[in-house]
C-alpha cells in the first residue's frame, strides 16, 4: 500500500463519529504531557509540545496558555468557522461547502504545541498538503490564525 492510500484510509477512518480515545493520565512514556480536548464535538488526547528553541523545561506561563485554551470552548467553535473558509480557499483541495461540513475528511489534529506564553498551536494533519501541517493558533486563548507547519519525515 502506497503512502497515498494509507494517508486516504486515515482520514476516512478519522472522520467516522465513533473515535476511541484511551484516558489521559498526565504523561506518555516518552515525558510529553497528554490531555483530553473535545474538538468540534470528537474527543482527542493529544500530546502537547511545551518545547521552544530547543528548550525542554515546561514554564508556568506555558501551562497557563494551554489551561486558557482547554477553557476556550467559545473560541474552539469559532475556530471551526475559519478553518472551513481555509479549505475552501485552497485551491488543491476543490471542495464543496457542503463536503466542507465534517471538517474531519480533511484534517485530523494531532498534537497541541505551546511554544512560548499564552500561545496554543493545534496542530493538524491536512489531507491536501502531505508536505504540511496545519496549526491552528490561539493567542490568550482567543483564535489567532491558521498556518501551515512544514512536516519533518525525518523524525
Amino acid at each position: 500500500m502506497d503512502y497515498e492510500s494509507v494517508r486516504e484510509s486515515f482520514f476516512e477512518y478519522i472522520s467516522g463519529d465513533d473515535i476511541m480515545t484511551e484516558k489521559a493520565d498526565g504523561n506518555d512514556d516518552d515525558g510529553k504531557e497528554k490531555v483530553n480536548v473535545n474538538i468540534w464535538g470528537k474527543n482527542f488526547n493529544l500530546n502537547v509540545d511545551f518545547s521552544f528553541e530547543g528548550k525542554k523545561k515546561t514554564l508556568p506561563i506555558q501551562k497557563r496558555a494551554l489551561n486558557m485554551f482547554l477553557n476556550a470552548k467559545d473560541e474552539m467553535a469559532n475556530a471551526l468557522e475559519h478553518v472551513k473558509e481555509f479549505i475552501l480557499a485552497d485551491e488543491k483541495a476543490n471542495v464543496s461547502e457542503k463536503e466542507v461540513e465534517n471538517v474531519f475528511k480533511f484534517i485530523v489534529p494531532v498534537k497541541l504545541n505551546v511554544p512560548k506564553s499564552n500561545v496554543v498551536g493545534v496542530q493538524c494533519n491536512y489531507k491536501f498538503d502531505k508536505d504540511h501541517d496545519i496549526n491552528i493558533i490561539f493567542k490568550k486563548g482567543k483564535f489567532a490564525k491558521i498556518a501551515k507547519v512544514r512536516v519533518n519525515w525525518d523524525d
